[in-house]
């Protein structure tokens, strides 16, 4: 919730500052260049330092860091903020994400991502219309101080939660070795496994679809669809909608199915969705499609993270949750750029119709590369 009234309020403070859209383009930018080059170092830490800690400690500091925001008077300020921010969290996600399996036992593993990504996409919603709130009734200021504020919460929360350090042989060779060194073991462990392989080929189809068309959703409601303002409003409700179900869905369907089967089935339904958003003008009929959309990248998402975690040793999850990370955050960069390339080469359905080719043939492919999962 934090987050998303922080990123409203931060939007329209640079906003302010420079009227210019290019400048809120480089805040994007600077949020996302921390993940592209700590991911790999942030896997590492986590792996070797005690996960309680860093939970708290990335909390408060982003906190403390957030309470500046109010003071900033030029853009150096706001990108350095947006830019410490951003690397503080790189160190945060794998943190939680590894972390979970040593709270959930295994059986309850899906339901309980489900649950987070559910509590998530809630939040981001109220979030969203609380941060509009109160940055119209008491300017930006309020907004970073209530989100600095979610911050401590999280840190006491994360106080009270126990977790074991990770105990293995291959954590306990010292603090003298370099960084550098349990990296490369990390990407050696992901060398071996057949089936991680396979999972995040998957996981790299649903980033390429994804970020081919994602942020051209809009293009596709305006030019094909013949959309307004109010109607791209409904297909985007359809989409967090069908993010919902497929969030509440995840653990009734991870008891019923092999994580293996739930990833093919989640491909062939993004594919589905895809052309069929592609090939109609009925606005229901893409509304519909839109909602299937959201529920089946959600519920392939869920589903890949829990597989990732299962078939991950605890002492080198992680690295490789970050590794992973790492290589879908720079799938879906390049599949942005190639769609809106394309876009602008052969228009909007072509490049829906080449996203939901790839995620069929990813669906397709599935069984073979996931006899093990």
């Amino acid at each position: 919730m934090g987050d998303r009234i922080n990123t409203l309020g931060l939007v329209l403070l640079v906003y302010e500052l420079t009227g210019s859209g290019l400048a809120v383009g480089a805040l994007t930018l600077a949020q996302a260049v921390p993940t592209l080059a700590l991911g790999l170092l942030a896997g590492a830490v986590v792996d070797r330092y005690p996960r309680t800690a860093i939970l708290i400690f990335s909390n408060i500091l982003r906190g403390l860091l957030i309470l500046t925001l109010p003071l900033a008077r030029g853009m150096t300020h706001i990108y350095l903020v947006a830019f410490a921010l951003s690397s503080v969290g790189v160190f945060f996600t794998p943190a939680l994400r590894s972390a979970l399996p040593t709270v959930v036992g295994g059986p309850h593993l899906l339901a309980a991502n489900g649950l987070l990504k559910l509590t998530r996409e809630t939040m981001l919603m109220i979030g969203a219309g609380l941060g509009g709130l109160l940055v119209a009734q008491f300017g930006g200021s309020a907004a970073f101080v209530i989100n600095a504020l979610t911050f401590f919460f999280a840190a006491a929360c994360a106080a009270v939660v126990r977790l074991s350090p990770p105990s293995s042989p291959l954590s306990e060779t010292g603090r003298r070795r370099v960084l550098w060194g349990e990296i490369l073991e990390g990407l050696g462990f992901l060398r071996r496994q057949r089936a991680l392989i396979g999972v995040q080929a998957l996981a790299l189809l649903f980033a390429a679809a994804s970020g081919m068309t994602g942020p051209l959703v809009v293009v596709l409601a305006k030019d094909r669809l013949d959309l307004g303002a109010q109607g791209f409003g409904f297909i985007l409700a359809g989409m967090s909608a069908g993010a919902l179900a497929g969030a509440a869905l995840a653990g009734w369907l991870g008891g019923r199915f092999s994580p293996g089967r739930l990833l093919r089935w989640s491909l062939l339904a993004f594919g589905a969705a895809l052309l069929g958003a592609a090939s109609t003008t009925n606005p229901v009929l893409a509304l519909g499609a839109f909602t299937l959309y959201g529920l089946s990248s959600v519920v392939g998402g869920i589903t890949y993270q829990t597989a990732v975690q299962a078939m991950t040793p605890d002492v080198l999850r992680g690295r490789v949750l970050s590794s992973l990370g790492l290589t879908y955050a720079l799938t879906s960069l390049a599949a942005l750029v190639l769609g809106g390339w394309l876009n602008d080469l052969t228009g909007v359905l072509p490049v829906f119709a080449l996203a939901g080719v790839l995620a069929l043939m990813g669906g397709s492919v599935a069984w073979g590369l996931l006899r093990e999962c």
